[in-house]
């Protein structure tokens, strides 16, 4: 018998068994994404749904007179559901108005 054989260090077994298990993860992957199925695209929508609020009409009288009481273009907007922007516009055009 072969007397004089040197055994790995602890690190060394942990070196060892960190690439062996490494080597495997890697192999599992590299098969698992290989022979993936391709993805099929969804198909278009043709009517896009709009991103933000749905445009309503309001009643101008009690936007204007809110408005006057001094709601800021966030409550407004909250209050009667509509764009900030589109609150914003209507405000302005009101101030116009009082202006002239």
């Amino acid at each position: 018998m072969i007397e004089s054989t040197n055994w790995p260090s602890w690190w060394q077994w942990w070196l060892l068994t960190a690439i062996t298990v490494n080597t495997v993860i890697n192999v599992i992957v590299f098969f698992k994404h290989r022979f993936k199925k391709q993805y099929v695209l969804p198909k278009k929508r043709h009517n896009k749904v709009k991103q933000g609020r749905p445009e309503i009409k309001i009643n101008t009288k009690s936007f204007y007179r809110d408005v006057k009481k001094g709601l800021t273009v966030r409550k407004l907007s909250d209050k009667y559901n509509i764009s900030v922007g589109k609150a914003h516009k209507l405000k302005q055009k009101e101030k116009e108005n009082e202006n002239e």
